[in-house]
C-alpha cells in the first residue's frame, strides 16, 4: 500500500470508527471510499434512512445502529434489520424483526419488511404469510 493510500484510508477509518462509537446527535464526518462526502448532518434515524435509500447500505447500519443506541424501539430495530436485508445478512435483520415484533406484534411496517425480506430470500409461503398479516394490520 502506498503512502497515498494510506493518507486516504486513515481519515476513513477515523471517520467510520467516530460514527460506531457512542451515539451522537447526528451523523457527521463519513466519507465513501471514493472520498465523497455522505454527510447528512440528520439524527441517525433520519441519516439511516436516506443512506438506505440511496443504497448506502454500510453507512445506513452505521447510522441506524446509533439510532438504536439512542432509543431501542420498533422503528429503530426495523430501519438496523432493513439495512442488514441490504447487505444479505438475514440473519441478523431477523433477530432484529423478532425484537421489533416482540414489542410490537401487529406492527405492519415492521411485517412489510419482514415479508419483502422473505421475498427476496425466495420464501415465497412465508413471505405471503407475513405480507397477508401486514396488510390485515394496516389495509
Amino acid at each position: 500500500m502506498s503512502h497515498r493510500s494510506l493518507l486516504v484510508v486513515a481519515p476513513l477509518l477515523a471517520a467510520l470508527g467516530a460514527c460506531s462509537s457512542a451515539p451522537q446527535a447526528d451523523v457527521r464526518a463519513v466519507f465513501a471510499v471514493d472520498g465523497t462526502r455522505l454527510e447528512t448532518g440528520l439524527p441517525p434515524y433520519e441519516s439511516g434512512k436516506r443512506h438506505l435509500a440511496a443504497g448506502r447500505s454500510a453507512l445506513a447500519v452505521e447510522a441506524f445502529r446509533m439510532a438504536v443506541a439512542a432509543e431501542r424501539t420498533p422503528r429503530t430495530l426495523n430501519g438496523l434489520a432493513a439495512a442488514w436485508d441490504q447487505l444479505g445478512r438475514f440473519d441478523l435483520a431477523d433477530a432484529l424483526y423478532g425484537e421489533a415484533l416482540a414489542m410490537a406484534p401487529n406492527d405492519p411496517q415492521t411485517l412489510n419488511n419482514m415479508g419483502w425480506s422473505q421475498l427476496v430470500r425466495g420464501e415465497a409461503g412465508r413471505a405471503r404469510d407475513t405480507l397477508s398479516l401486514a396488510a390485515r394490520a394496516a389495509p
